[in-house]
């Protein structure tokens, strides 16, 4: 059998089964070892007997078993990194790159900004700002141990110092900021994620308590004890509530400008806090 031949027939197995395409191709990469190119390059080259089986069980795990093709391989790709996961972190998102880009180009404007990450889980966000921002002091902050191990790792990997704290949110933080980033979880429960996700990925970076709001009211409270003037917080947020974290944000007295930016399916996604 080809590797064309195999990539047709399991890419309608996923297909009939409501996944995606592009985890087919991920499959067939990973298990070979292969680029994309070199994919493209072998696609009517005959797969070898064991790599075919393996290929075949991964895909079982994705399509019939409900396993995400990161947590089968412990590998995303995320703002250009390879970055390891497991099922202590939640899978880095492609709409999360939208607050990095955002990030940087915000926190161009200081000089070596000293910055925190709340909850930062595999690590993917603060890795992102000390990649494209290496004079800045990137502080990454989580309430779980073993999230925490995957972001060392991945720092330890991709060569990048970041300094990590084990907090729940800013109870175990000391000092001043520049800017404050965050994906929190924002999932009101179980019915507002897929089963994929609620079925591999951990609760507590998914849900979270008060219709999802619970963590923004707390970040917006506990913030001004721990950013600058002027500061910034940069925070993804649910598409459907943008008008309630925005009433938190100004009930909290962060009021001077808050701005929402949209992804690239033209969906609220950012929120953007200039504090004075």
């Amino acid at each position: 059998m080809t590797y064309r031949r195999l990539y047709n027939e399991l890419k309608e197995k996923a297909l009939a089964a409501g996944k995606e395409e592009s985890a087919i191709k991920i499959i067939l990469m990973e298990t070979a070892g292969f680029t994309f190119t070199d994919l493209v390059m072998n696609f009517d080259s005959p797969v070898p007997a064991g790599i075919l089986d393996r290929i075949i069980k991964n895909s079982d795990d994705y399509i019939e078993n409900n396993i995400p093709v990161q947590y089968i391989f412990g590998v995303a790709y995320f703002y250009g990194m390879r970055l390891m996961v497991n099922g202590a972190v939640l899978i880095p998102r492609p709409e999360t790159e939208v607050l990095v880009e955002i990030a940087i180009e915000r926190l161009r404007s200081f000089k070596n900004p000293r910055t925190i990450d709340i909850g930062c889980g595999s690590g993917a966000i603060a890795l992102a700002l000390k990649k494209h921002l290496p004079g800045s002091e990137i502080t990454a902050v989580d309430i779980s141990e073993a999230a925490l191990s995957v972001a060392k790792a991945n720092a330890k990997a991709l060569d990048l110092d970041i300094d990590f704290i084990l907090s729940d949110l800013f109870s175990a933080v000391v000092g001043e900021y520049d800017a404050i980033v965050s994906n929190p979880p924002y999932l009101a429960g179980e019915e507002e994620a897929e089963p994929i996700v609620r079925d591999n990925e951990p609760p507590g970076a998914l849900y979270a308590p008060d219709g999802g709001l619970h963590f923004y009211e707390r970040i917006f409270r506990e913030a001004p004890r721990h950013l600058k003037k002027p500061g910034l917080i940069v925070l993804e947020i649910p598409t459907d509530k943008r008008e309630k974290i925005t009433a938190l944000a100004t009930e909290a007295g962060l009021y001077r400008r808050i701005g929402v930016e949209k992804d690239l399916s033209g969906r609220d996604r950012v929120m953007i806090i200039e504090y004075e």
